[in-house]
């Protein structure tokens, strides 16, 4: 958990703005207006950048959950991706 705060303190430091999907206005700048999937792309790209050797090749998000078409994993750790994800969130 700790680099998952790292992650998000990093990000939020480079200040990327969202934008409302309608009207194309820019929120403030910062991770927090972020809707949650990019939210957590945002995380999932800046942990290998943080701790190589722990989350390179790792994560992935996007994953559909087993039997269901519309809901999808946020996100999800394998060492072994042909065994299948060992870990979800």
């Amino acid at each position: 958990m700790d680099d998952i705060g790292l992650a998000i303190k990093r990000i939020d430091s480079r200040r990327p703005q969202a934008a409302n999907v309608r009207t194309g206005r820019l929120y403030q700048p910062g991770i927090g207006p972020h809707p949650e999937t990019k939210a957590v792309d945002l995380i999932v790209n800046e942990l290998p950048i943080i701790r190589p050797e722990r989350y390179e090749r790792l994560l992935t998000t996007g994953i559909s959950y087993p039997h269901s078409r519309q809901h999808r994993e946020r996100m999800a750790a394998s060492r072994d991706r042909e065994a299948g994800y060992n870990t979800r969130w």
